[in-house]
């Protein structure tokens, strides 16, 4: 990552003491959804890598698995 990049990600991980986070997503034919997140974990340091974590059975979970990208957001 760049040195920008990683102050980006390090701040991100500091902020991940806050409980709550919502996902989204969106598929190729414009389907959106979000939830909140079940469980997110910080899993690698270098590069950043984040486990997060919601139940197959959310609408959220059939359109991430369509979806070339997803977006985590902390509240």
């Amino acid at each position: 990552m760049t040195s920008g990049a990683q102050r980006a990600a390090d701040a991100f991980v500091d902020r991940t003491a806050y409980p709550l986070a919502v996902v989204t997503a969106a598929d190729q034919d414009g389907v959106g959804s979000g939830c909140l997140v079940g469980f997110l974990t910080q899993c690698s340091i270098d590069p950043l890598r984040l486990l997060v974590c919601i139940s197959k059975t959310n609408h959220t979970f059939e359109v991430m698995s369509r979806a070339s990208h997803v977006a985590v957001r902390l509240l």
